[in-house]
């Protein structure tokens, strides 16, 4: 599956089931893959496929923020900003020059809608909105979790990658829940948090965690000894060997494996990419690249590099998921315990507030596919399928509904108190089960856990033993359960782990199982 169908809204049956009377939704977080985009790179040049798409639109009207000079030189005045319109058109050398080459793209294309590679495209930019009108339909229309209006920034977190098509998908996704008719004229603007390279846990961070760079080339290497001679692998090429012979470019493979060029993976990409146009676009491949052996050949290939090390390798776990994991159960144990949330996720300082109230209700992250696999993977819960644009998986904490909601922490009464508990004692942190007192371990009883993937519940294997679920559903996580698998991978200093264990062998000798 290349995209989503359009999501439909619950049944009051439906909602009832999903969302029980003896449950109080508390806290979501959201990770969304952005919508649908264009191939990354280039590929299959010498089958005359288009290298620029016409599906950008957008592009004939683009907006940037203009600074001007401000009227007054006082320290900490605001700049004043105008905004400049303008429309992108590629740029073509000259006819006459010798080097000329018309950009390979659809006959007839407007220059003004050609989109870059790795771009979200208009039907990307349309399905990160449909998922934030779904969302505002759910926790806003149908559960009444949410306000209708967006009155303060802090009730909204919002962060992504630095890639642009991850920030975009995560601006139209906001659109969606909080129309600009649903927020307050005075509502400053969004803030929304980006990590340094070297800090980014959104996606795994091979680049800047050296042994994870090690495990990936180690795990991606086996995957290729085992497809490249797989049926699996035969079938592809059978329906593909007559599209890749003819190239002109010598590093081209007449075969397809994970390190061929261009890779199973960047093939699948393609694909994908084009399937999500619909059938009927100019930017399709010949119909053997859609036949059943393929999509599920490359599928699996795609799976076998770059998801099998998370739900075989501890220490993997750990290095990818783990950061990103941790910061998310930090952020329930703080709703827990009626502390606000970090501040940098808040667009202010909420800890400036004595009397603010319990931060964020919901955090919107807009990340990437290798980010939702990672996550699935590393919790025992990947479905085994690729996940489609504008995919997401939501993060609920719930409390039982006869426990009185914390109040908001303060920094005159403490979160003790915000708990409902008395005397003095450290807040959790990310101080792990093992080491909470009795006085701490109370603050997470009766709140609950569930992830739900493309709305669907899915089940984390550690939360399936007696008293770690809800009666009656295994995907009610107890908060305490929860809190104890993903400790089991946080680490605790992220940047020492990545230079670790570099003479170590970088695949274990036996699977070692995710979500426990």
């Amino acid at each position: 599956m290349t995209s989503l169908p359009p999501s439909t809204p619950y049944s009051p049956t439906e909602l009832a089931r999903l969302y029980p009377s003896s449950l109080a939704l508390q806290q979501v977080h959201i990770f969304l893959r952005h919508g649908e985009r264009t191939p990354v790179k280039p590929r299959l040049a010498h089958l005359n496929h288009p290298s620029l798409w016409p599906y950008c639109r957008y592009a004939r009207t683009i907006r940037a923020a203009i600074s001007l000079p401000s009227p007054t030189s006082a320290p900490g005045s605001e700049p004043l900003t105008t905004d400049f319109q303008w429309q992108r058109k590629f740029h073509m050398l000259s006819t006459l020059d010798d080097s000329f080459q018309p950009y390979p793209t659809v006959a007839g294309a407007p220059r003004e809608d050609l989109c870059a590679p790795g771009t979200l495209t208009d039907a990307g930019r349309a399905s990160t909105h449909a998922l934030g009108t779904h969302l505002r339909q759910l926790y806003v229309t149908s559960l009444g979790f949410l306000s209708p209006r967006l009155n303060h920034a802090g009730d909204l977190a919002l962060r992504s990658t630095n890639v642009p098509r991850a920030l975009e998908s995560l601006q139209h996704t906001v659109t969606g829940l909080y129309p600009p008719s649903q927020r307050a004229p005075d509502l400053p603007p969004f803030s929304i948090a980006q990590a340094a390279p070297g800090a980014e846990t959104l996606v795994p961070n091979n680049a800047s965690c050296a042994r994870l760079r090690q495990l990936f080339a180690a795990f991606s290497a086996r995957a290729a000894q085992r497809w490249d001679a797989s049926a699996s692998a035969e079938k592809v090429h059978m329906q593909l060997e007559r599209h890749l012979v003819g190239s002109a470019d010598t590093r081209d493979s007449a075969r397809i494996g994970i390190a061929s060029r261009p890779s199973a993976l960047g093939v699948l990409d393609t694909i994908n990419a084009s399937r999500a146009e619909g059938t009927g676009a100019a930017t399709r491949l010949p119909r053997e690249f859609y036949h059943p052996d393929v999509l599920t050949g490359l599928e699996a290939a795609g799976i076998e590099e770059w998801f099998s090390l998370y739900s075989e390798s501890a220490e993997a776990r750990r290095l990818a998921s783990g950061p990103l994991l941790g910061d998310v159960v930090e952020a329930l144990v703080r709703s827990a315990e009626g502390e606000p949330a970090a501040a940098d996720i808040g667009g202010a300082d909420l800890h400036n507030n004595s009397q603010h109230v319990l931060g964020p209700q919901i955090t919107l992250n807009g990340c990437h596919d290798t980010t939702l696999g990672a996550l699935l993977s590393s919790l025992g819960a990947f479905d085994g399928r690729w996940p489609p644009f504008t995919s997401h998986i939501a993060i609920e904490l719930f409390r039982a509904a006869d426990q009185p909601a914390p109040k908001p922490w303060t920094q005159s009464s403490g979160w003790l108190a915000a708990a409902g508990l008395g005397g003095s004692v450290e807040r959790i942190g990310r101080s792990p089960t093992s080491q909470l007192v009795g006085a701490q371990k109370k603050v997470l009883d009766g709140y609950f856990v569930r992830l739900r993937y493309n709305d669907r519940s899915v089940v984390v294997p550690g939360c399936k033993a007696p008293n770690k679920h809800l009666p009656g559903d295994e995907s009610f996580c107890t908060l305490a359960a929860f809190k104890e698998i993903v400790d089991n991978i946080t680490p605790r200093h992220w940047k020492a782990e990545c230079e670790s264990n570099l003479d170590q062998p970088p695949i274990p000798s036996k699977p070692e199982p995710a979500g426990y």
